[in-house]
């Protein structure tokens, strides 16, 4: 059933023209996983100390213009997405606890969109059509809600998992049934093909490298049935989980990055819309536990400089010689596997999620670093 959605910032009558509401006051969101070690790993007794602190690429403190144009009066939600998308390089939507929030790339405040926090953001742009796709927080419905007529609708209802090893519960003791979207480790794992009207998606009571238990979901969006199958199981989950089969779909994301190969490296990362930077982690310098972390570099192709990604700014960085290796700052974000890095479109502007306790990054080089404040962030199509 479709039903009208409340737009926080829209109040104003059918055509949504309003005001933007203001930023919300956000002091830290929790990382998607667990924090990694406060330091990369220790060097060997053997390793030559490392080069003195570099500097900056550029003052972390250094602002972008602000971009702020001049919205007509009777300017619809659409037509305020699109007006600045179009002046200021483009639009991030950002979901933090008060509600799902459109920003500037320098994250200056345009709207907020709804009121309420939204769990695996997709936004789609067909023709005329702008859309966006999400769970809830408080629900695993997935919703399709119209930019243009400000209309929600329930596409799909994913059932609620009873198995022990998703609710927590000891084994004989009852427990609520447990939100199946909330174990899904990674954007990889969740397919929304809307020509075939199927969502597929993977989930497992813990991330790759410590699952106990993996199903995979199949929902037809037409006749909204829900197909579940057991994938994998341990012996410690195996009571009540069902045989182990085949998937009943494979999520296969076209919309997510490639890695290619970097021009003046013999590495490959994800290249920026311009070719001048690329993005790469480097396992070398990581750590490893429950997850498994990578350090996260950016690396010019026109000077073939590397530079670490540290929660406030990019800093130089020389890799040395196989004699003479030398290590990343200490700040240097280490990055899970699940985690999701991608550049925005049409910009050199690369969204990092997983950097420990920063949370979600925005960088964009030679110079900015900024916490985002939000559990995720897409760019608007």
């Amino acid at each position: 059933m479709s039903t009208p959605v409340k737009l926080a910032a829209f109040l104003c009558g059918a055509q949504l023209g309003c005001s933007p509401a203001p930023a919300p006051e956000v002091e830290r969101e929790a990382p998607a996983a667990p924090a990694p070690p406060a330091a990369t790993a220790a060097p060997p007794s053997a390793t030559p100390p490392a080069e003195p602190p570099a500097k900056p690429a550029l003052d972390a403190a250094a602002q972008a213009v602000t971009c702020a144009p001049e919205v007509p009066a009777d300017a619809t939600l659409v037509d305020r997405l699109e007006l600045f998308r179009s002046v200021c390089g483009g639009v991030l939507l950002a979901s933090r606890e008060d509600g799902l929030h459109a920003l500037t790339p320098t994250l200056e405040p345009i709207v907020r969109i709804l009121d309420k926090r939204v769990r695996w953001l997709q936004a789609r742009r067909d023709g005329e059509a702008r859309e966006l796709y999400y769970f809830p927080a408080d629900a695993p419905d997935l919703v399709h809600l119209d930019l243009r007529t400000g209309r929600e609708e329930v596409l799909v209802s994913l059932p609620r998992l009873k198995h022990r090893c998703f609710t927590g519960a000891e084994p004989g003791q009852p427990s609520s049934p447990a939100d199946p979207v909330d174990f899904i480790q990674s954007t990889d794992r969740l397919d929304l093909d809307l020509a075939a009207g199927v969502l597929c998606l993977d989930i497992g009571d813990r991330n790759e490298n410590m699952a106990s238990i993996g199903l995979n979901l199949r929902a037809d969006l037409r006749t909204r049935k829900v197909e579940q199958r057991t994938v994998f199981v341990t012996e410690d989950c195996q009571k009540g989980a069902g045989r182990e089969r085949e998937p009943a779909c494979r999520p296969a994301r076209s919309d997510l990055p490639s890695p290619t190969e970097i021009a003046g490296s013999d590495r490959s990362g994800l290249a920026s819309p311009s070719g001048h930077w690329s993005y790469y982690s480097d396992e070398d310098f990581g750590a490893s536990g429950d997850y498994m972390y990578s350090a996260a570099f950016l690396f010019d192709t026109r000077s073939r400089t590397a530079y670490a990604v540290t929660p406030t700014a990019l800093v130089k960085f020389t890799p040395g010689t196989p004699d003479a290796p030398q290590r990343p700052p200490e700040t240097t974000c280490l990055i899970p596997a699940e985690a999701q890095a991608r550049w925005m479109p049409g910009r050199d502007l690369l969204i990092l999620e997983g950097c420990g306790e920063a949370g979600l990054l925005i960088v964009e080089p030679p110079g900015r670093v900024q916490k985002a404040q939000a559990h995720a962030v897409i760019p608007y199509p």
